[in-house]
């Protein structure tokens, strides 16, 4: 929670399975605005195309059921 305090810009870079229960609208009120969430390996449970992030941004990049299968 610390990361998204006043934060202009999160960088979710990593694929742990933790990440699927974060919620990310009630992070989102914490963040200054405008803010920006990039998702790097698509990993949180979110719809970056859903307007109730409060004028936070979301984009994802990759994909971690893709990384998951190759390393299985």
């Amino acid at each position: 929670e610390e990361a998204f305090v006043n934060a202009h810009l999160v960088i979710v870079a990593n694929n742990n399975a933790k990440y699927q229960w974060i919620e990310l609208d009630t992070l989102a009120t914490l963040m200054a605005k405008p803010g920006l969430v990039f998702d790097v390996w698509s990993t949180l449970p979110i719809d970056e195309t859903q307007s109730r992030f409060h004028n936070v941004k979301i984009r994802r990049f990759g994909s971690s059921a893709a990384w998951r299968q190759k390393n299985d």
